[in-house]
């Protein structure tokens, strides 16, 4: 009786942990969503390597505070 109860226990966990959200937290999942997203139309195809490309980068100044460390994130 008490495998049966154990058994069926682990099979709810499972079930929960596997099937949750569609947001999951695989490493898989989140390159699958990321490249869904993904527009290759941004650089033009008849694009040469002579054709000038320009880059545009942002650096932000911030203080430690302003940082969550658990999440890596900014508020």
């Amino acid at each position: 009786m008490r495998f049966g109860v154990y058994f069926f226990y682990l099979l709810v966990v499972w079930a929960l942990e596997s099937l949750g959200d569609n947001d999951t937290h695989t490493e898989y999942d989140l390159h699958k969503r990321l490249f869904q997203q993904y527009n290759s139309n941004i650089i033009p195809r008849s694009m040469t390597s002579s054709d000038p490309l320009h880059v545009r980068i942002e650096l932000y100044l911030m203080t430690i505070d302003e940082i969550n460390e658990l999440r890596q994130t900014c508020p």
